[in-house]
Formats: structure tokens, sequence, C-alpha cells
């Protein structure tokens, strides 16, 4: 077999090699974003750690937690996602955080009818003078 001669790409080989495209910058970015969430948070280690008023070890402990437990979901999701469908599972995921934001439009709108205006208290923050 001759190397130098390239060999008919047909339309099953391009509809793969856009697939398998798709999926690296589908994971790219998925990587990037859990890096600069994880970056995020550490420049913001002593400011948590001040008015939170914890360690810088327990601050740390706590988002080496969180990336871990995302990195597990995020292999998780995308195994579940292959098994039962990636719009199921959306749905399914996103499910209770609808409800909530639903319950929550729900009560504000019961104050607004009610012409009761919350205004939120300033009170409890701290001076930063």
């Amino acid at each position: 077999m001759d190397v130098s001669q390239p060999t008919a790409a047909g339309p099953a080989t391009d509809a793969v090699a856009g697939a398998a495209g798709m999926i690296l910058l589908t994971l790219a970015s998925a990587q990037f974003l859990m890096t600069l969430d994880s970056s995020v948070m550490n420049v913001s280690i002593a400011t948590v750690t001040k008015d939170v008023g914890t360690t810088m070890t327990g601050i740390q402990a706590a988002i080496t937690f969180y990336t871990l437990v995302m990195a597990s979901l995020m292999i998780t999701g995308g195994r579940l996602g292959k098994i039962f469908g990636r719009l199921r599972l959306h749905t399914a995921a996103t499910a209770p955080a609808r409800w909530l934001h639903n319950r929550r439009l729900a009560w504000s709108r019961v104050h607004l009818d009610a012409g009761i205006v919350c205004e939120p208290n300033h009170s409890s923050r701290r001076s930063t003078q």
C-alpha cells in the first residue's frame, strides 16, 4: 500500500471526526472552567479566611474537597448522561432549582400583591471604617 496517497474520506469519517472534535472541545472547556474556578477560590483565600474567621488550612481543605467533589460529579454526570440521556438527566438535575425558583417568585408575587415592600436590613453588615 502506498502511504503517500491519501485515502478517500467519506461522510461517516467526517461525522466521526466532527463528533470527536466536539467532545474534545467540551472536555477542554470543562477543564478550563474547573481550573478557573479553583484559581479564583485560591486567590480569595485570605479574604475568606478573614471574613469567616477560620484558619488558612481550613479554607484550603474546603477548596480541595470542593474541587474533588466537582471533578467526581462531572465524571459521574457524564456517565449518567450517557446511560439515561443528556436531556432527561439535565431536566431531572435542574428540577429542584426550578422548583425553588418558582416558589421564590410566587412568594415575591404574594408580597407585591399585598403591597408589602421589604427593604433589606443593612444594620447587620460590618462597618468598614
